[in-house]
């Protein structure tokens, strides 16, 4: 074979290895762009999953307001001894596990009053832990806008709880909550088998 010869097929063959090396290139850069497809999906998804995370913690809240034709102190007055009576009374459903607390306006500089239910928390001084219910009474055009709103309690309090608020408000009496979520009552819970008062088959004395 002649030398040119030589020459020309050596060049041939080097070009159709320059030409496969970069189609292989061109595969394995359109194989990596394409495998980047679903990372950035899988990113995408866990933004939704998070987002919807959140909205259920907002769901959870809870909250109903009413107007009423009276004077704040009343209506707060009504309904600060409704929650004593039914929500924090012997046996009920919050008297374990809440604290109350209440701030109030005197009647002179509008009577302006808010009620504040905290979560019970052990390891402070006045027990206050996280805010759960809280319902406010304001002065609006000569009626009283009374708005209860649920921040965190256990399930399905929060309907309850708004109309046990709306019912004392106008006057009503009656506890919803204590009605859907009853609990042992304190005799029940403390009572001890006890020891019986006499043996079977043994004899009074006279």
């Amino acid at each position: 074979m002649r030398p040119w010869a030589v020459r020309q097929l050596a060049h041939d063959f080097g070009q159709r290895a320059r030409t496969a090396a970069c189609v292989t290139l061109a595969l394995l850069a359109g194989a990596c762009a394409s495998s980047g497809l679903p990372r950035v999906a899988t990113s995408s998804g866990q933004i939704e999953t998070s987002t919807a995370g959140t909205a259920d913690r907002v769901a959870q809240a809870y909250e109903a307001a009413t107007t009423i034709v009276g004077d704040p102190t009343s209506l707060y007055t009504l309904v600060a001894r409704g929650i004593h009576a039914c929500w924090f009374g012997a046996g009920g459903p919050l008297s374990n596990t809440h604290v109350f607390r209440a701030e109030a306006d005197s009647p002179t500089k509008g009577g302006q009053a808010e009620i504040i239910i905290h979560e019970r928390d052990v390891s402070l001084t006045d027990q206050r832990g996280p805010q759960a219910v809280r319902i406010s009474f304001e002065n609006t055009a000569g009626v009283v806008r009374v708005a209860t709103k649920v921040l965190k309690v256990p399930p399905g309090y929060g309907e309850p709880i708004t109309r046990d608020v709306e019912t004392w408000a106008k006057g009503g009496a009656g506890c919803q909550l204590r009605a859907s979520f009853p609990q042992p009552s304190a005799t029940t819970a403390q009572k001890a088998p006890g020891k019986p008062s006499a043996k079977p088959g043994a004899k009074g004395t006279r």
